[in-house]
């Protein structure tokens, strides 16, 4: 399975940045493909145990950064909400870009009721999925690429806070706390994870694009 740079970096727990440098140093092998690293998820610096857990997450990686982009790429095309707020189009009011386009909120947001309802609204772990689902509204709201990356990344990293909460807190016992951990670790951080990549990736591109104007050929990823 070929893999993009964005996808490798979700399945090794990477920043882009990082597995560019990897890639640079001839620590993972890649190769380009219409212009972009691609990785052979069979070169990624893996012991075979971890292998299988690596297939699944490679999975993960490409259905969340496929749901990343379709929405944002939506969002981009739109007027900012403040414009568009109280137009009217004959009878209609536009439409506009909401946070619940996002499966990733939608999933979250369920999450966050399941901890809520079995530990409590003062409980630590939903404390810090709040926090990771005000930073996802805030990056979603957010106008510049660089500003996206990073409230996305905050928010991956409320909800690992989330998942250590989970995991730490309790008698052990808690098989329910264990799974809440786990669904935030398989399916949201993923998510979360895409989305930051998709924005870190906008942002390259348009780098590219203003460097263009300066110097002619082109600039691979």
């Amino acid at each position: 399975m070929d893999l993009t740079l964005s996808e490798t970096a979700i399945v090794l727990g990477k920043t882009p940045r990082q597995v560019r440098y990897l890639i640079k140093t001839g620590t993972l092998t890649a190769k380009k493909k219409n212009g972009c690293w691609v990785i052979d998820n069979t070169d990624l610096p893996l012991a075979p145990a971890e292998r299988q857990a690596m297939a699944r997450r490679a999975e993960v990686a490409q259905q969340a950064m496929a749901e990343a982009t379709a929405p944002l790429q939506k969002a981009a095309t739109q007027e900012p909400a403040s414009l568009v707020k109280g137009r009217v189009e004959g009878d209609k009011e536009k439409k506009t870009y909401s946070v619940t386009d996002l499966k990733t909120f939608t999933l979250g947001a369920q999450i966050h009721r399941e901890i809520e309802s079995h530990l409590g609204r003062e409980d630590p772990a939903r404390l810090c999925l709040f926090d990771a689902l005000k930073m996802l509204c805030r990056g979603c709201h957010a106008f510049q690429p660089p500003q996206k990356e990073a409230r996305f990344t905050e928010a991956r990293e409320a909800a690992a806070d989330a998942v250590a909460f989970l995991l730490l807190e309790g008698d052990g016992n808690d098989r329910q706390r264990m799974v809440l951990a786990e669904r935030i670790e398989t399916e949201l951080i993923p998510k979360l994870a895409a989305l930051a990549a998709s924005q870190e990736k906008r942002t390259r591109k348009k780098g590219r694009e203003s460097l263009r104007g300066f110097f002619p050929g082109s600039l691979g990823e």
